[in-house]
């Protein structure tokens, strides 16, 4: 349990029911004292206290919990993009080579050929570097957020 994360949820409720602390700390049976010490996140409440605080809050027990989960699919979302990336990224390399290998073999002199696939798979990965580039960049700045 991430006590930050508890804090977000249970002082965002609170305050969204236009509750004070001491009116919440009454209905769940604790002081005030506690209330402001788990929106602090400087304590965590007793897990027998999570069903009272969460219907208390008009909410179920797994909201307490959302900022952290939100989290964590935010994190498999930016590595499942990531990964989308990438694939795209190898796959255009993948289809410059093959096209640049299809393009060369179509000529008549056996060493000239190679020169023509070496070329055009050259201008495949000159143009993959800016959108790679960009890729990176835009995975640094969402990684960030």
């Amino acid at each position: 349990m991430n006590s930050a994360n508890i804090a977000k949820v249970i002082s965002k409720r609170r305050k969204e029911l236009s509750l004070t602390q001491k009116q919440l700390a009454d209905k769940i049976a604790v002081t005030d004292k506690a209330v402001s010490k788990w929106e602090r996140g400087v304590g965590l409440p007793e897990t027998s206290l999570l069903p009272i605080i969460a219907e208390a809050l008009d909410i179920d027990v797994q909201a307490l919990f959302a900022e952290e989960n939100q989290e964590i699919t935010r994190k498999n979302n930016v590595l499942r993009n990531y990964l989308i990336g990438l694939g795209i990224i190898f796959v255009m390399l993948l289809l410059g080579f093959i096209f640049s290998v299809m393009t060369a073999v179509s000529g008549d002199d056996d060493i000239l050929w190679l020169y023509k696939a070496v070329d055009a798979f050259a201008g495949i990965i000159i143009l993959s570097v800016p959108y790679s580039l960009l890729y990176w960049l835009g995975v640094w700045f969402i990684v960030r957020r």
